[in-house]
């Protein structure tokens, strides 16, 4: 059976908050929690950073330096730590949810990084400033199971 994911308000609203400065460009971030082979629970949601940071129309880059230091603040906050649990972007196109090779490059990372399961979330902009989004459960050799559909926004 497939763990279930759950995303705290907090979480969610620092994905909209992120979604709506960058209308136009691609962005994402990292998505830190807790999780076991039966929940993925999401209650932290970081940007992508500010400095070193490549916001543009087709692509994303997160500014590692930026990511490392948040992630780690953040995770201090909680007892136990948070655990890096996945990551979130948004591409500009709409249509079929799918991942480009650098996307892929990151899920590799993460996935080798982690023992338990990690999640991506990708917004796809629709209409105006509408996203689908689409939540995957990361497997290897790219073959992701998606969980939107067993996945709680609380």
């Amino acid at each position: 059976m497939l763990p279930h994911a759950s995303f705290s308000a907090r979480a969610k609203t620092a994905i909209q908050n992120e979604l709506a400065r960058f209308p136009d460009d691609e962005t994402g971030g990292l998505l830190l929690g807790y999780a076991d082979a039966e929940h993925i629970a999401v209650l932290e949601a970081t940007d992508g950073g500010y400095e070193n940071t490549i916001h543009e129309p087709d692509c994303f880059a997160y500014d590692p330096a930026y990511e490392k230091h948040l992630c780690g603040i953040l995770s201090e906050l909680f007892d136990p730590p948070l655990q890096l649990v996945g990551l979130w972007h948004k591409h500009n196109q709409s249509g079929r949810p799918h991942f480009s090779r650098a996307d892929e490059d990151m899920h590799r990372q993460l996935l080798e990084s982690a023992a338990y399961p990690c999640i991506s979330l990708l917004f796809e902009k629709e209409d105006c400033d509408c996203y689908d989004a689409h939540v995957f459960l990361l497997r290897a050799e790219n073959e992701h199971a998606d969980i939107t559909n067993d996945t709680d926004w609380v």
